[in-house]
């Protein structure tokens, strides 16, 4: 007896071809997609030791970073006089660079105002954590700023890192050191120019208890609303959706004179009262008491955020 021997149909063939094809594009994507997910980690550990290497290049150079011409992706991160390595080989972006819309090019860094900062760009071409895909900005104990912030334009807003003399949310800053505890405000903006002189008070004479030497925001509080023209000035400020602008304290002010970021000639007002008739003010490098009736200048400030 002959048996008949089984085979494949050329339709059965065909379906077991799809079936296969389809598999292996889903391994494929899915490799792909573990590759491309790999890639951004990685730019993450490059990104972080990059930032290790240039904070080590600043300590070593007074608070100085690199110039443009001294970060090379492939090169080294040395010192100014080559004793010191600091990252034996800078890393390049990973490849392929394109990924989600990202661009094909190499990390690139900018050295920011006198030294005092840096912007390192990259890509991520997928949400790592808790950062989505796109375009991101390392800076100075920032993995990632986006691009609606700088240190460097004037039309946005500052990076929260910012250092005195950069020029970024409608101002320039300046650092306040001063121990004043848990209200230290590191960021300040000099937006009133020293021609705007404006009365202190408006209508008479009254100690409100604004006298905290330190403490601009804790002054305003008790002079917002009232008859204090300089402090309602401020108030009234608009930038970037910020309200938080306020009459320096006369530390503050001072703070402000020290940094050369307001002029040593004219007197400024400030927010601390010397008693019922008179307010501290800051001009020739010193204190000065002014009665309240008379017309300075003034600056306003807003708090770091």
């Amino acid at each position: 007896m002959k048996y008949k021997e089984e085979a494949f149909t050329l339709i059965e063939i065909l379906i077991t071809i799809v079936i296969i094809g389809i598999l292996a594009s889903l391994t494929t994507a899915s490799v792909i997609k573990l590759r491309s997910k790999a890639q951004d980690t990685k730019r993450l550990v490059d990104i972080r030791q990059i930032q290790y290497a240039l904070e080590r290049y600043a300590a070593g150079n007074s608070g100085v970073y690199p110039e443009d011409t001294e970060f090379i992706p492939g090169g080294s991160l040395v010192s100014k006089n080559g004793h010191t390595v600091y990252m034996a080989e800078i890393p390049h972006n990973s490849l392929p660079q394109t990924e989600n819309g990202c661009p094909n090019i190499d990390y690139h860094y900018t050295q920011g105002f006198n030294g005092r900062s840096y912007a390192l760009d990259y890509c991520l071409s997928n949400k790592v954590v808790d950062l989505a895909a796109g375009t991101c900005v390392a800076m100075p104990d920032l993995l990632c700023a986006r691009g609606n912030c700088s240190c460097e334009d004037v039309a946005k807003n500052c990076c929260g890192w910012c250092v005195a003399g950069a020029v970024c949310g409608g101002g320039t800053l300046a650092v306040k050191n001063f121990d004043t505890g848990a209200g230290v405000y590191d960021l300040i903006v000099d937006k009133i120019g020293d021609n705007q002189a404006l009365k202190w008070d408006t209508e008479g004479f009254s100690v409100t208890g604004a006298v905290s030497e330190n403490d601009g925001v804790a002054n305003m509080a008790l002079l917002l609303g009232s008859k204090f023209a300089v402090a309602d000035a401020c108030a009234i400020l608009s930038q970037d959706n910020r309200d938080d602008w306020y009459l320096p304290a006369i530390n503050e002010v001072q703070a402000l004179r020290n940094s050369l970021l307001i002029s040593p000639f004219a007197p400024r007002w400030s927010s601390t009262e010397k008693d019922a008739t008179n307010v501290y003010g800051y001009a020739d490098n010193a204190r000065q008491t002014y009665s309240k009736a008379g017309f300075l200048a003034y600056s306003c400030l807003r708090r770091n955020q």
